[in-house]
């Protein structure tokens, strides 16, 4: 399956630059993958109770520590309104936190397919974008 749109939900406003300069370099000569970006848990909430038919997004990167709503709060109410809804749709977390509870609390979704700490790695994004990332 191809992936056809990302989802950054994070409010370090250097991530969407740097995961758009990472995006161009995968795929030089390819239709543009679509990336959209927020900076909270609730504004991410509210732009996917807003997503029509077809257009959800295929991963999600999700930072742990923000203001409003953190990563942990939008993995619980991810879990409640959209995980059944859309079992294809895989979540990677995205975090300076190097907290073992922060990990630990996260492997207890089973959307969540990885924990990354920050900065996201070229080689990491491709392996993200080819699935190959496994709990």
């Amino acid at each position: 399956m191809a992936i056809q749109l990302i989802c950054l939900i994070d409010d370090d406003e250097i991530m969407p630059l740097l995961i758009s300069g990472l995006l161009k370099r995968l795929t030089p000569g390819m239709a543009p993958i679509r990336f959209e970006t927020y900076a909270n848990g609730q504004l991410a909430l509210e732009g996917l109770n807003q997503t029509r038919e077809g257009a959800f997004p295929d991963l999600i990167l999700l930072d742990l520590s923000m203001p409003v709503m953190d990563g942990h709060s939008f993995l619980k109410h991810y879990a409640e309104s959209f995980a059944n809804s859309h079992p294809d749709t895989k979540i990677v977390v995205l975090t300076s936190s190097l907290l073992k509870e922060d990990k630990l609390a996260v492997n207890h979704y089973a959307f969540v397919k990885d924990f990354m700490v920050k900065p996201l790695l070229l080689t990491q994004l491709k392996q993200l974008l080819e699935f190959e990332c496994v709990k």
